[in-house]
């Protein structure tokens, strides 16, 4: 599949939402994972990203305000990172 062995990734969307509970905003799997790559609103001022047995999340401003907003996460297997813009 269009994962398998890809170390970096970064992806881009618009969100708007006004929903203040769990979403799964993108959710990707694999020939080995079910769970390859996953970004997620844990609730309306929390993001994470899951992925290979690991998560980051991050605190922001509310994103459920009813506008759009423009989100990039960028994931790097080879340095364990990833990160939010």
């Amino acid at each position: 599949t269009i994962l398998t062995g890809v170390t970096s990734l970064t992806t881009t969307f618009w969100l708007k939402t006004t929903k203040t509970d769990t979403q799964a905003l993108i959710s990707a799997a694999n020939d080995l994972r079910d769970e390859e790559f996953g970004v997620f609103l844990l609730n309306d001022t929390t993001v994470s990203v899951a992925g290979h047995d690991e998560q980051v999340t991050w605190t922001v401003a509310s994103l459920a305000d009813g506008v759009f907003h423009h989100i990039a996460v960028v994931r790097n297997l080879e340095t364990s990172s990833a990160e939010l813009f």
